[in-house]
Parts: C-alpha cells; structure tokens; sequence
C-alpha cells in the first residue's frame, strides 16, 4: 500500500456501496453482505471480494428458575444480551404478571396468593433476534408453592465444589 493508489468499490453506485468503505487500503465493515473493493495504481488494477457479517447474537438468563411464596410473591430476573436487533418476551400463565415485555434488564414476576393445594408452575420465554436474523431463546421456569398443606424442601445450590479444608 502506497499513498498513491486510488481505492474504488465497484461498480460505483451499486447496491455494495453501504456495505464496506475503504481508505488507504483499510476496509470497514458497514452492513452485511458482499462488495468488491478495487486498488488501482500506475494504470493497473486488481481487485478483493469483501464478504461482511455480522456476528452471532448472545442471551443470557439470570437465573432461569424463579419460586414464588403461596401466599402472594414477586421475583425477578436479569437478561443480558448483545448483537441483537430486538429481544422480547412472552409468558405462558395466567395466574402471574410480568413487569415488561422486551428488552434487556430486570423483568419482575408477580403472582397473587395461590387458593390451590398444588403448586403452580408456568414459563417466560425470551426470545432474541440477532442482526443475522437468527434467533435464540432461553425460558425461566415460575413455580408458586401450594397452600400450607403442601411442604417443599429446596437446596440451593444443587452443587458445589469445595477445597479440603473449606467451608461453605
């Protein structure tokens, strides 16, 4: 690379202007897809097909179980995510509501007391939609304890891992 060439995207005006831009031998990606990018110098041509991509969309879900008191409860949870277009969020439940419906951050889940001798469980799923267009979802599970005829036991965590000597 001189300071000499002259750098081109061909053929002008084309649809594979907006995808690259190219100065002094230095291509950026702009918007996915194809552009053909051509340096020229001392008459002579050559040229390089330019393939952008956008990359691979993420979710994360914290946590992904939520447990709500019989007698009237609220949690939450946290959804991060990145390379995305849009993100959103639907329930499947009637017996709770959900604070909101898409985005990223802190969704809360609230359920009145439950009048029934069984607990109650039902989902979020969280859908996000990359920049590539493709898709990935991760569900919370929502559980509400029974009524005090019902007793649950729940450890927490599942697992650990402890060194010799540790405590935890």
């Amino acid at each position: 690379v001189t300071t000499k060439e002259i750098w081109s995207l061909s053929p002008e005006g084309s649809a594979m202007e907006g995808k690259v831009t190219v100065s002094k031998g230095k291509v950026t990606g702009i918007n996915g897809g194809t552009a053909t990018v051509i340096a020229t110098y001392n008459g002579e041509s050559d040229s390089a097909t330019v393939s952008v991509y956008y990359p691979s969309p993420t979710l994360t879900v914290t946590p992904t179980s939520i447990y709500l008191n019989e007698t009237g409860d609220t949690g939450s949870f946290t959804v991060n995510a990145s390379n995305y277009e849009s993100i959103s969020a639907s329930k499947n439940g009637d017996w709770f509501t959900l604070s909101k419906t898409e985005g990223t951050g802190t969704y809360t889940v609230s359920a009145s007391e439950n009048p029934y001798s069984s607990k109650r469980t039902g989902s979020v799923t969280i859908t996000c939609v990359g920049l590539d267009g493709s898709e990935i979802e991760k569900v919370v599970t929502v559980t509400q304890y029974a009524s005090e005829i019902d007793t649950y036991l729940i450890v927490s965590p599942s697992a650990i891992t402890i060194e010799v000597g540790e405590t935890y």
